[in-house]
């Protein structure tokens, strides 16, 4: 499971670095046009539009590896449900003195145990597909949508006006 969580946070990682430097070179190339360059305008808007393909496929590959993670904590619940993991502790005296986190109810996480209100995969992953950590990741790629889609704006309406202005 390790493994998927990690493939999940390299994603993020390298999406959200090159979507970055996607978007800082086009804000430099916009900062370093002259008043009559119209057309190189016209092309750094490309750099916007790359970048929100950049941003969409980044949502979708983070949550294709988010369900891979979910799917197998549904897993590993049943299994270890199935071996009586997550059944209740029993103390006897002498123990209740060694034992480690003694009011703890289960021998696993509570968040680890599924819910009775959960009755099968589907519902667990459809629960929690936009949480957590994903949940970031897809408002981060989302915001930088944003900020593309108004520099591509701003891009073209200064463009226009250059272009009408010269």
């Amino acid at each position: 499971m390790y493994g998927h969580l990690n493939l999940h946070r390299e994603t993020l990682q390298n999406y959200l670095a090159f979507s970055v430097a996607v978007l800082g070179a086009t804000i430099g190339g916009y900062l370093q046009l002259g008043q009559a360059a119209w057309i190189g305008t016209i092309i750094l808007f490309a750099g916007s539009i790359l970048n929100i393909f950049v941003c969409v496929i980044a949502i979708r590959m983070c949550d294709r590896f988010y369900l891979g993670v979910l799917e197998r904590v549904a897993i590993m619940a049943k299994i270890e449900s199935i071996l009586g993991l997550t059944n209740s502790r029993t103390k006897k005296s002498n123990q209740e003195k060694t034992m480690l986190l003694p009011k703890d109810k289960y021998l696993l996480p509570q968040r680890w145990v599924m819910g009775a209100d959960l009755a099968s995969t589907e519902e667990f992953i459809e629960k929690y597909q936009n949480a957590g950590v994903n949940h970031l990741a897809k408002t981060t790629f989302r915001v930088l949508i944003v900020l593309n889609v108004f520099l591509g704006v701003a891009g073209i309406a200064i463009a226009f006006l250059q272009y009408y202005s010269s």
